[in-house]
């Protein structure tokens, strides 16, 4: 059986090789690429955000924490590497919605703006892509 950080390597590398694929990458040589990462260089990848943030929202909804509350906690943790005061209120705002995966999607696709270098830039299409394959598999985990 896997630990729990095998799974999340493995869960990234998915992640990342989906989005090579989805960005039009030959199969072989997007999965000839994934093998290529090592752990160090997955973990630096937009895809491991978005499992950390995501692994980070289920915990707090295990506990009972309101997602707003949850992202307030992201923010402040994650500060340092880029914020946008107006972005992140909008997104909060949004939080009174009916649909919660909207507004992680909203916050994961602004995290990765604010934190990943130009070539790292994730669309929005993308970040929904990708939270997509995440969310199944991170709360099918113990």
């Amino acid at each position: 059986m896997f630990t729990k950080s095998r799974k999340r390597i493995a869960l990234i590398k998915e992640m990342i090789e989906a989005r090579l694929k989805h960005r039009g990458v030959d199969s072989v040589q997007a999965r000839l690429s994934v093998k290529a990462l090592g752990s160090f260089s997955a973990m630096s990848m937009p895809e491991a955000t978005i499992v950390t943030v995501l692994e980070g929202i289920k915990a707090a909804y295990r506990r009972g924490t309101p997602l707003a509350h949850e992202l307030i906690r992201i923010e402040k943790q994650r500060y340092r590497s880029g914020h946008d005061g107006l972005w992140f209120d909008e997104i909060l705002a949004l939080n009174h919605n009916e649909n919660p995966g909207a507004t992680f999607i909203d916050f994961l696709y602004y995290r990765n703006q604010m934190e990943a270098p130009e070539n790292g830039k994730l669309t929005k299409d993308e970040v929904t892509f990708l939270v997509e394959i995440a969310v199944t598999e991170i709360w099918s985990w113990n």
